[in-house]
């Protein structure tokens, strides 16, 4: 290794792989090789991203933690016509036709 062979700024071999340095011209500090200066050199004042740590997580306590309880799903079936109604548990497929008056069944959600 002669010193024409020898980069200056990183010191590698250039008759090697040497695609680019990985020393910042500007201060000697560590940069990828595609970068043309360090994170500190290219952003002043703003520091690492991989190195903002993220404050202690407190882990919720079991004995405060309440189970959600789930409320009864019901569904409403009515006549259009006549607005006579009935709550089912399972709605079905096809309502059909109201047995008073003959008009179409709606399913709805119940509240």
């Amino acid at each position: 290794m002669t010193i024409d062979t020898v980069c200056g700024t990183c010191g590698q071999d250039t008759l090697g792989q040497h695609n680019g340095c990985t020393r910042c011209p500007q201060c000697g500090g560590v940069k990828s090789a595609s970068a043309l200066r360090c994170y500190a050199c290219a952003w002043p004042g703003r520091e690492p991203r991989t190195t903002r740590t993220v404050g202690p997580m407190s882990e919720p306590a079991v004995a405060d933690v309440v189970p959600a309880r789930r409320s009864r799903i019901a569904f409403r079936v009515y006549c259009f016509s006549c607005g006579r109604a009935e709550d089912v548990d399972v709605a079905p497929r096809a309502p059909g036709r109201c047995i008073s008056c003959g008009g179409s069944m709606l399913v709805e959600l119940r509240d």
